[in-house]
C-alpha cells in the first residue's frame, strides 16, 4: 500500500473526530481546565496514548483486550465488509484520568493486500499548540512537519515513517475552524506477500462454501440457528441467529470464554488448516428482538 492509499484512508476515518468528541462526552469546562497546569493535562494524556498504543505496534485483539481489562466504557463496535475486498474493524471507548477523560480509537482494515492497524487517543485540552509541543518532545518524534489542512477544516501533522517501516504518527486538530480537540494516532501497515495473499483469499472461499454445504441447520424457532457463512478476501463471516433473549444474554456476558472455547476447538481440529493460510473466521451471533450483536475473530 502506497502513501497515496494510506493518506485517503487515514483522513477518511478521522474526519468525524471533532462531532464525535462533542456528542459522545462531556468534556470539563474551560474554566476547570485553565485551573490544571497544561502541561500536566498534556502529560497524563501523551502517558496515556504511550500505554496503550505505542509499547508493541498496535494489534487489534490485543488492544481489545488491553481496554477491556482496564473496563474502559465501550462506546461503540463495529466490523464489516468495505472496498476492495477488505474488512473494518473499529472501537472506540471513553478513559479516565484525573486530568479528565479521554477518548480511545482502535481501528483495523485488513484484506489480500495487507493489514492497517490504527491505535489512537483523542482529547480536549486548552492549548493545542502547546500539547502538540509537548508531544512531539514526549514521543521523541522528529521536526514538525508543515501541516497537511482537509477540506473538512482539519489540520494534520504526519511523520511518516515514525518508528520504523510501514508506521506513520498523525497529531490532528481542528483548530482552523476552532473546533475542540486534538488526537495522536499511530498506524502500523503490513503488507503480505502477493501469492500467500491469493492463497488465503481461496482458502477463504473455500471455507466459506463447506461451511454452507455442511453445517446442520435447524427449524425456524430453534435457540440458534446458522444463517450462513460469507468469504471477504482472506476473512470468513460465519452468522448465527439466535432466538431467546435471555441465552443471548447470557452468552454475550460470556463472549471471553465463548471465544477461547471456539479457538481451542478450531486450533485443535481440522479447521486449523485455513487458519495457516492466513483465513479470519468471524463469529457473529445476532439477535433479532430487540437487536443485538455480539462477535469475536478468530484467527492465527
Amino acid at each position: 500500500m502506497g502513501r497515496t492509499c494510506l493518506g485517503n484512508v487515514m483522513r477518511r476515518e478521522l474526519t468525524g473526530l471533532a462531532l464525535f468528541m462533542c456528542s459522545v462526552v462531556t468534556w470539563p469546562s474551560a474554566a476547570a481546565e485553565d485551573t490544571l497546569p497544561h502541561f500536566t493535562r498534556a502529560q497524563s494524556v501523551i502517558n496515556a496514548y504511550q500505554v496503550m498504543c505505542t509499547l508493541e505496534l498496535p494489534n487489534f485483539d490485543h488492544l481489545d483486550a488491553k481496554a477491556t481489562a482496564m473496563k474502559m466504557h465501550l462506546q461503540s463496535s463495529t466490523s464489516s465488509p468495505s472496498a476492495n475486498n477488505t474488512v473494518t474493524r473499529r472501537k472506540t471507548w471513553i478513559g479516565a484520568l484525573t486530568s479528565g477523560p479521554f477518548i480511545l480509537l482502535i481501528d483495523e482494515m485488513s484484506g489480500a493486500k495487507g493489514r492497517s492497524t490504527a491505535c489512537a487517543v483523542a482529547v480536549d485540552v486548552p492549548d493545542i499548540e502547546a500539547f502538540r509541543t509537548e508531544a512531539v518532545s514526549m514521543l521523541k518524534l522528529r521536526d514538525v512537519p508543515a501541516p497537511e489542512f482537509g477540506h473538512d477544516g482539519s489540520r494534520s501533522y504526519v511523520w511518516e515513517p515514525a518508528y520504523g517501516p510501514g508506521t506513520t504518527v498523525i497529531m490532528r486538530d481542528f483548530t482552523p475552524v476552532k473546533r475542540p480537540g486534538i488526537m495522536v494516532k499511530l498506524l502500523s501497515t503490513v503488507a503480505p506477500n502477493t501469492a500467500n495473499a491469493q492463497e488465503s483469499t481461496d482458502m477463504a472461499r473455500d471455507y466459506a462454501i463447506a461451511l454452507n454445504r455442511d453445517t446442520v441447520r435447524f427449524p425456524p424457532g430453534a435457540f440458534i440457528n446458522f444463517e450462513g457463512a460469507k468469504a471477504q478476501g482472506n476473512h470468513v463471516f460465519i452468522n448465527y441467529v439466535v432466538s431467546d433473549a435471555g441465552g443471548f444474554a447470557s452468552f454475550k456476558s460470556n463472549g471471553e470464554s465463548a471465544k477461547a472455547a471456539t479457538a481451542k476447538h478450531i486450533c485443535e481440529g481440522a479447521d486449523y488448516r485455513y487458519l495457516k493460510y492466513g483465513v479470519e473466521i468471524h463469529w457473529i451471533y445476532s439477535l433479532l428482538k430487540p437487536a443485538d450483536k455480539f462477535e469475536f475473530v478468530v484467527n492465527k
